[in-house]
């Protein structure tokens, strides 16, 4: 084989210096080392990714063989039937947003502090379609114990509310709180007209 004309130099001086041939075989061994220990890297990479998808599977396989899932099926469905029967229905989302809105106002105006209170307008879920979430912040300055007793308050009506963030700050005289509170509406399917 022929080499190109501009290597040709390069060769015989290669094959004139023992040093650098010694160099250029030192470099090639660096070089395979090294491509030798990225190869054995990537196959402990994927040993272990062998060994974690091999243990999932055997999680899976070890729920599959437990006999109770009909049972909690029927547990989930009834818990799912029970929180459905707590969310009550509303003609759109601004009667929606006025009744969540009455009942916390209601229940800030039987507080023995003065309360702030902020209603966000409602929101459309994507799933179920046909429902809407209320978002409420409640806050001011009331004592632990009284944040506590508002809170089993929230957490005792009827219909389905949530508190989804809290905070709470009592040291010495200066406390404070505030909660955020959503409240989740069905809307009712709108008659067609004759």
């Amino acid at each position: 084989m022929k080499l190109p004309a501009q290597l040709t130099p390069l060769v015989a001086q290669i094959r004139a210096s023992p040093r650098l041939q010694i160099g250029l075989g030192v470099i090639t061994a660096i070089v395979l080392l090294w491509l030798f220990l990225l190869l054995g890297d990537w196959r402990q990479a994927r040993i272990a990714v062998l060994q974690a998808s091999n243990q999932r599977l055997e999680q899976t396989r070890n729920l599959a063989r437990q006999k109770d899932w009909a049972e909690r099926a029927e547990q989930a469905r009834q818990l799912a039937d029970t929180l459905q029967a707590e969310i009550p229905p509303a003609a759109s989302p601004g009667l929606a947003q006025a009744e969540f809105q009455g009942w916390l106002r209601q229940l800030a105006d039987t507080q023995p502090a003065s309360l702030r209170l902020d209603v966000q307008p409602p929101v459309r879920l994507e799933t179920p379609a046909d429902m809407v979430r209320v978002t409420a912040t409640l806050n001011g300055s009331m004592a632990p114990s009284q944040v506590l007793q508002l809170i089993s308050r929230i957490e005792s009506r009827q219909s389905l509310a949530t508190i989804p963030m809290m905070t709470l700050r009592s040291d010495g005289l200066n406390r404070s709180f505030s909660l955020t509170i959503q409240g989740y509406y069905r809307l009712q399917a709108k008659e067609p007209q004759p």
